[in-house]
């Protein structure tokens, strides 16, 4: 070693070890504290789940252990920006600054002989100079050599100098090389790190593997703790590295210094030149070492930003699974508690008493019978009583079971919005290398798991949020029934006591019901546990799905896959926004463009039909099928072979029942209003004008119900035929009870009366006679309303064809300060109708496929319950149209569309499979007769002959084909009507031949 250089190679080897290495060493501590921590984290974590076996603090336990690792990683890897070798080895250089300040800038130094013999390693250039150089440095030697030996005394030869810029050459070396080449000691200390923390990741791995099996239902959570040991042994890699990168530093430094010295001896000759090291090659050089080392550290930085987001993301994937499944566990304990717990221990009371009932049903003697149902009736009553089935109703929806599914939205939202918008995510997953910038790719897990995962999810707990809502809607509806079942079944019984030969049987009526009512309340009951299977299973299911899914983006080429389809996804929703304001334009001009064809494609085919009947193109279907009018004609006897209680539910009857008073409420409003204007001396004469069979009797019967006055009420129907003003007062006296001997005197009792009066008249209908004279009693009435119009509040009801007639004969409507007519109901309304009665039979509903349906592939396809919805919503669409407000054709229908009866359900066939058009080929006076009966509501063979002023034989002649046929019946009265089952077709043709309005 050259001993002018060697006390700088001591000062280099110090600062090495006194200023380079504790930063490296510091690092190695940090890596020794961080795996140390993560250690003591999977420990403590395995210890904790050993101890303990609850599934939900399992979770609750590992949940805490991502948590706190989470912080950790960040803390470890937060490098923080890029920075210079000056700024992270700070006291290194500046000693280095500083001991470079204390050497000469320049030393003159004899040339050694080296430098004057030619040289393997010497460069051609430089051979060829020293071949001069030694020439005349011979030369230079002749004089010195001729004077010496002239001397007694030699003198020394003096050899050729160089100058050399001893500073400068220093910094060159030992700051700049050395910096360089040191660098390689970093990498092997982030090498390291990278590894050894890639061994805490794959522990962690391991511990998500396991929980991944608990979250599949696999079995229970267990880890080894041995596994985590293999960390000791990291921490030992990395302690062993410190004395590794001394070692290293050392042979790096003697290499340069080994440069140093080679350098130092020839610099300042034609070697080389002193240039080499002036200050603008200094600054270049120490800025080359300077931008290589910050890129070096720069992608360094990369690695380790993607060894933590990657590590961090899957932490935040695990904590969404966990944090999820957690919420579903205590969900699912909620949901079962309240069910168990709160609803199914209600019902058990009720289950006992009716097995018992039942049993003394069967066993009790037949002069005992009687008593018996009479107290099974009182008890039931008072168990399944109004108000306890509605404290039922009310703990049901009281335990908002839809909610817990809520909360799984909830805590998923919760978490999502918890974790980190951005992450850094390569290809490469080795991180054992630096990573240049751009190589890798920035990514949101959040719009990864928004983008795909979690709408599935959201779209399963709607799923079955929705289906719990239903399920407890029809548990809810059914709970309110049970008490109406048992209690109308057992009155059902006790009404057959006051037929004189009873048909049925008032013990297996009785029985039959309370079985029935025993069915519901089981039915209820599994109804309960389907929805805890609904929760058990279905939802764990899409939960699980949505494990499995979160868990891809685990790997990273999935979601560099995912984030393509993303792309292509926003992409494509951009295009769908302008496709989809071309719609909207569209679909503004659709229906007005759609209407026009639809009418003139209908114009055209009326037209056509017209004139190819009229040519003789087409034959026109004259003849009603034997089908049909076997239909037509048995539809009385097919109801009577319903069971009772279903005759008893269905019938035709008019209202007092307040329970199956359903879609008359704002008609009721009116009334009450006129009334109580009528009250405040205003004229409010009122009338209530529907359909036969609409519900105006049970309107009007509600309405007297709740009528709170001091008035007298006298209610009367007009059921035989009024034709004149002596009819009429005849009508009166009866249903007033009093006698007058004319109109004058009727009005003088009206009007003077120590009380003030309310009249209901009905059947309005059968004060006219369609013909010349016949209608004095229409307007001798109207004439009494219009002078007593103060002291009685009139009410009149009639059916809606009459009144439109009569109003266009006798301006009715000038006489009546309030018309009320009973509106349309809407599916749900006629649905509603039929379910409330339905429910209280106890019975169960199935509805059967027509032909029509049973060809649709899509039909086919769907499940059974599907089936049943799709059916349910086309029968009372067609029921609809074809009852619109009529609730007496309703029942008629939906007691004629009665299939089966089994022992628990009723089956109901569709509307679809009945072919009605022959009714579009009645012509002449048929079209007429039949108009006469809807106008009159009936007529007897006498007055339909008066009303169309015919002929008896010629009535005859139009009514017995009609009969014949099944289109017209016998009432009760023996008078003839339409056939309830086609008194919206015979309606509909009327109106289209402008007969009828």
């Amino acid at each position: 070693m050259n001993e002018d250089l060697r006390q700088h190679y001591d000062q280099f080897r110090k600062l090495l070890a006194d200023e380079f290495l504790p930063v490296l060493q510091r690092k190695i501590d940090r890596q020794v504290t961080f795996l140390t921590e993560i250690k003591g984290l999977q420990i403590r974590l395995s210890e904790n789940l050993s101890e303990q076996p609850d599934q939900a603090k399992q979770v609750n336990f590992v949940t805490g252990y991502k948590e706190k690792l989470k912080a950790s990683i960040q803390k470890r890897f937060n490098i923080g920006p890029p920075a210079s070798f000056a700024e992270e080895f700070k006291s290194y250089d500046r000693e280095l600054e500083r001991y470079l300040s204390t050497i000469p800038d320049v030393v003159v130094r004899a040339q050694e002989p080296g430098r004057f013999k030619l040289l393997k390693e010497d460069k051609f250039q430089v051979k060829f100079a020293k071949i001069f150089k030694i020439f005349f440095f011979q030369l230079s030697k002749i004089p010195f050599s001729l004077a010496n030996s002239f001397r007694k005394v030699k003198k020394k030869e003096h050899a050729w100098k160089h100058r050399i810029f001893l500073r400068n050459l220093t910094e060159y070396y030992l700051k700049d090389e050395l910096c360089y080449d040191l660098l390689t000691l970093k990498d092997a200390v982030y090498r390291k790190i990278s590894s050894t923390a890639m061994v805490a990741w794959q522990n962690d791995e391991y511990i998500d593997e396991n929980m991944s099996h608990l979250l599949k239902g696999e079995g229970s959570l267990a880890l080894d703790k041995d596994v985590f040991l293999n960390l000791d042994e990291a921490i030992g890699e990395m302690e062993a590295l410190r004395e590794v990168i001394c070692q290293n530093a050392i042979k790096i430094l003697d290499e340069i210094y080994k440069d140093y010295e080679y350098d130092f001896v020839r610099t300042g000759t034609i070697e080389l030149a002193n240039r080499t090291f002036d200050q603008s090659h200094l600054d270049k050089a120490e800025e080359g070492t300077n931008k290589h080392y910050m890129k070096h550290h720069e992608e360094w930085q990369n690695t380790f930003l993607l060894l933590s987001d990657d590590w961090g993301m899957d932490i935040d994937l695990y904590l969404i699974m966990f944090g999820t499944m957690l919420e579903y566990w205590l969900s699912v304990r909620r949901f079962d508690n309240r069910i168990d717990q709160k609803i199914l221990e209600m019902l058990e009371p009720w289950k006992e008493e009716l097995k018992v009932g039942l049993e003394r049903l069967q066993s009790v003697g037949n002069n005992q019978l009687k008593e018996t149902i009479e107290e099974l009736l009182d008890s039931t009553s008072e168990s399944l009583s109004e108000k306890k089935l509605e404290e039922l109703n009310d703990l049901v929806l009281g335990q908002d079971l839809p909610s817990l599914v809520n909360n799984i939205d909830a805590q998923v939202d919760k978490l999502l919005s918890s974790i980190d918008t951005k992450r850094a995510i390569s290809k490469n997953t080795e991180y054992m290398e630096p990573v240049k910038s751009g190589s890798y790719n920035i990514i949101s897990p959040y719009e990864l798991i928004s983008f795909e995962s979690y709408p599935e999810l959201l779209k399963s707990t709607k799923k079955v949020r929705v289906q719990i809502t239903e399920n407890l809607n029809k548990c809810q509806s059914n709970v309110l029934y049970l008490g109406q079942i048992v209690s109308f079944n057992l009155e059902s019984a006790l009404a057959l006591y006051e037929e004189e030969k009873p048909q049925n049987d008032p013990r297996q009526i009785a029985t039959e019901g309370m079985e029935r009512t025993m069915r519901q309340v089981n039915e209820l009951e599994e109804s309960f546990l389907k929805l805890q299977n609904l929760v058990d299973e279905d939802l764990l299911k899409s939960v699980r799905t949505f494990f499995e899914q979160i868990s891809a983006f685990t790997d990273n080429e999935n979601i560099l896959e995912i984030r393509m389809r993303i792309v292509k996804g926003k992409a494509l929703h951009q295009g769908q926004q302008v496709n989809q304001r071309f719609i909207q334009k569209v679909h503004t001009l659709l229906p007005h463009f759609t209407s026009f064809v639809k009418n003139s494609y209908v114009k055209f085919q009326d037209w056509y039909t017209k004139q190819s009947w009229k040519y003789g193109f087409t034959e026109q279907k004259t003849v009603i099928t034997a089908e049909v009018s076997d239909f037509l004609a048995e539809s009385k006897l097919a109801i009577q072979q319903l069971p009772f209680v279903y005759q008893r539910l269905f019938s035709g009857e008019s209202l007092t029942d307040e329970n199956f008073f359903v879609g008359r409420e704002v008609e009721l409003q009116e009334l009450h209003r006129a009334y109580n204007n009528w009250t405040k001396s205003r004229f409010a004469a009122t009338a209530v004008v529907g359909e036969k069979g609409s519900g105006v009797t049970t309107l009007i019967n509600f309405f007297e119900k709740e009528l709170a006055t001091s008035a007298t009420t006298y209610r009367m129907n007009i059921t035989g035929t009024v034709r004149n003003r002596e009819d009429l007062l005849t009508f009166m006296s009866e249903s007033l009870d009093e006698s007058f001997e004319d109109l004058a005197q009727l009005l003088e009792y009206l009007k003077n009366g120590k009380k003030k009066k309310v009249i209901i008249i009905e059947g309005l209908q059968n004060a006219y006679m369609k013909r010349i004279g016949g209608f004095e009693a229409v307007r001798a009435l109207t004439e009494l309303i219009a002078h007593s119009s103060r002291e009685v509040f009139w009410l009149v009801a009639c059916t809606a064809y009459a009144w439109s007639y009569l109003e266009k004969t006798n301006r009715l409507n000038d006489h009546f300060g309030y018309v009320i007519r009973l509106r349309e109901f809407d599916d749900a309304t006629i649905n509603n109708i039929i379910r409330k009665r339905h429910k209280v039979s106890g019975y169960n509903l199935e509805f059967a496929p027509s032909v029509k349906d049973l060809a649709r592939k899509k039909f086919n396809k769907l499940t059974e319950e599907e089936r049943q919805n799709t059916l349910e919503k086309s029968f009372f669409n067609e029921l609809n149209k074809i009852a619109k407000s009529n609730v007496s054709l309703a029942l008629n229908y939906w007691l004629r569309s009665t299939k089966e009866v089994r022992d628990d359900a009723i089956v109901i066939s569709s509307l679809k499979d009945r072919d009605m058009s022959f009714m579009n080929t009645i012509e002449g006076d048929k079209l007429y007769g039949l108009a006469a009966l809807i106008l009159h509501e009936g007529l007897d063979e006498t007055n339909f002959a008066r009303a169309m002023s015919i002929g008896p034989q010629n009535a005859r002649a139009i009514l017995h084909p009609l009969y014949e046929d099944g289109i017209i019946i016998l009432d009760d009265d023996e008078q003839y009507v339409v056939n309830p089952l086609l008194y919206r077709q015979t309606i509909n043709l009327l109106k289209s031949r402008n007969i009828i309005h």
